[in-house]
């Protein structure tokens, strides 16, 4: 499950929803023999909170591993995933909701949000980037984590596994004018740090 680290305090993963999570986490556990989600109940938890489940200061590790990914493609991603829950017969209310309507009757829905957005919610112990953050696009993963990983690996690096990907057509052509204002109001700083709001 994704949301790892190494009891050695090498690698911190902090995993972000829809960001590539599976993969990461299947990689590491691959190229790190004593990656660990001890203490860690759910898939995901904020940086700030790792030292009170596990007893390790995240400040500590050598890497504190983050995978950002395009906000355009996020919220693509987080409607298929609830809609093939729906599918698969888990009826809770997001899936049901995802279900129920269009994406673009769902994001506008979701206009309010329900969570932090925002990626350095996630990663940040204070307000500012820790010393050891790693960040990584999600677009460029197949490049930058072997190399992130690499000081830290045992043996070959392994090839990256593609795990837990929604069924959904290319994220461009779900949006028109109204859709994109929506998700660049729930990622301000996200756009723009990492990512061009007009590239859709």
């Amino acid at each position: 499950m994704p949301c790892c680290y190494s009891e050695s305090n090498s690698v911190l993963f902090i995993h972000y929803p829809k960001a590539g999570g599976f993969s990461v986490d299947d990689y590491l556990r691959r190229c790190i023999p004593d990656i660990t989600r001890r203490g860690l109940h759910t898939r995901h938890h904020y940086a700030r909170h790792i030292e009170n489940l596990t007893g390790h200061d995240p400040l500590a590790f050598d890497c504190l591993l983050c995978v950002v990914r395009n906000p355009y493609a996020v919220q693509v991603s987080r409607y298929h995933y609830w809609h093939q829950e729906y599918e698969q017969g888990k009826r809770y209310p997001h899936a049901r909701l995802a279900h129920s309507l269009t994406f673009n009757q769902w994001l506008r829905h979701e206009r309010s949000g329900h969570g932090p957005y925002e990626y350095h919610k996630w990663y940040r112990i204070g307000d500012s980037d820790p010393p050891n953050l790693c960040i990584i696009k999600l677009e460029n993963l197949a490049d930058e984590l072997p190399k992130a990983v690499a000081p830290y690996a045992s043996g070959k690096l392994p090839t990256i596994k593609h795990l837990n990907e929604s069924n959904h057509d290319d994220w461009r052509k779900y949006y028109d004018a109204a859709s994109k204002a929506i998700v660049q109001a729930k990622y301000p700083y996200t756009f723009t740090r990492f990512y061009d709001p007009s590239e859709v």
